[in-house]
């Protein structure tokens, strides 16, 4: 009787911890995504004189062979019925701009999103983060790059 009341104790402390890592699963494999774009645009900015491409298709050729796991039109995050691009690019950044960890470069595209969005920034970080945050950051980096900031609606708000 021992045995199975043991391992009803084990499997409800471990059923808690296994539902969060299926939870964050997609989160780390979006961050990881938009990481590798990253990466991919700034290689692609180190080969064209600091500058970065004006879209994500201008760099789309490093997408699958310099960066395999670069997938511009994928997000585990995104819902399958939602026919908006799944990673928002901001243009316009050279990596010579000061404060780099400031810039958002791209970002989850806040439609499908409803608690925050995965961020990359100029420097190569990439972070989750909740609305409020995410439009402050958007709103410095637009503000930096002398444009006006895009319309953000996240999802149910």
């Amino acid at each position: 009787m021992v045995a199975p009341a043991g391992a009803a104790v084990g499997l409800g402390v471990m059923m808690p911890a296994i539902f969060r890592a299926r939870k964050r699963a997609p989160i780390a494999s979006s961050a990881a995504n938009l990481r590798s774009i990253a990466l991919a645009l700034i290689f692609h900015a180190n080969e064209h004189d600091n500058r970065l491409p004006d879209t994500l298709e201008q760099a789309k050729d490093l997408f699958g062979s310099t960066f395999p796991s670069a997938r511009p039109d994928e997000s585990p995050r995104r819902p399958k019925d939602f026919a908006g691009p799944a990673y928002i690019y901001v243009p316009g950044h050279t990596l010579d701009s000061k404060q780099p960890h400031e810039l958002v470069l791209l970002y989850e595209n806040p439609e499908y999103c409803s608690d925050g969005v995965i961020v990359a920034f100029l420097d190569e970080n990439v972070e989750f983060m909740r609305p409020e945050a995410f439009m402050q950051a958007l709103s410095t980096t637009y503000e930096r790059l002398g444009r006006p900031m895009p319309q953000i609606r996240f999802k149910g708000r």
